[in-house]
């Protein structure tokens, strides 16, 4: 969600259950475990600056290009954030940080089997399965697309960019940590996302300031904004490694 207004919070209900009884036999009391989850909000920003020089030394709108990058930069650090294997805070971190099923593959590369491993841990806890993929890097993908599933199948792990039916997604940060240093292995995570909210709060605030910096020409184009990534259900997401 975007522009949010307020404080938000999700509520969680425990699951109760019947019990069977003879006749005249007095029912013992269910207590109902009722409790809210609330996200934390975080500033995110960037400043760029530029000197007007560069500005007129340039044919295309520059001032535009730096405006663009400068969201895609908000933009980048929200997907490191939610890839990352790695926490970035204590409240501001991805749902693989602190994934409930997490370990390490038999070798370099994963089996069909062990893939679908990850998905049955996930699904085994009773999370709603609308949502759910598998993320990997590209070099990964491509591994799993020239590998068989087994001898003589003549099938292979990834099909049509799924892994029976799965959606494939691929991105880079999931290889990174919140040092942003590449991992020695390859991660593989899997997940429903419909348990992971994203939340931008009120304006995504940018400034293009000409007069702080007009001492030395340069003019500043900043973004902030406040954000959070609250992981509901961590128990919906797996992560992986290989050897």
């Amino acid at each position: 969600e975007t522009g949010v207004i307020g404080d938000i919070s999700w509520p969680i209900m425990g699951s109760v259950e019947a019990s069977i009884l003879g006749e005249k036999e007095t029912l013992t009391d269910t207590g109902v475990d009722l409790s809210n989850i609330k996200p934390k909000k975080e500033r995110v920003g960037i400043t760029i600056p530029i000197t007007y020089q560069a500005i007129n030394d340039t044919n295309s709108n520059l001032l535009g290009i730096i405006q663009t990058q400068a969201r895609m930069g908000i933009t980048r650090l929200l997907n490191r954030v939610v890839f990352s294997h790695q926490n970035f805070t204590s409240s501001f971190h991805g749902p693989f940080a602190g994934a409930s099923a997490s370990g390490t593959f038999a070798g370099k590369v994963p089996t069909y089997a062990e893939l679908l491993s990850m998905k049955g841990k996930v699904a085994a806890t009773g999370v709603e399965m609308s949502g759910f993929c598998f993320v990997m890097s590209e070099n990964m993908k491509a591994i799993l697309e020239a590998t068989p599933i087994d001898a003589g199948s003549g099938r292979m792990i990834i099909e049509n960019g799924t892994i029976k039916g799965y959606p494939v997604f691929t991105t880079e940060y999931i290889n990174y940590g919140s040092d942003k240093s590449k991992a020695n292995v390859e991660y593989i995570a899997a997940g429903c996302f419909g348990y992971l909210a994203a939340n931008q709060y009120g304006d995504l605030r940018i400034v293009v300031n000409p007069y702080s910096r007009a001492k030395e020409d340069i003019v500043e184009v900043t973004i902030n904004g406040d954000w959070s990534l609250t992981t509901l259900r961590s128990e919906a997401f797996a992560l992986y490694k290989t050897v």
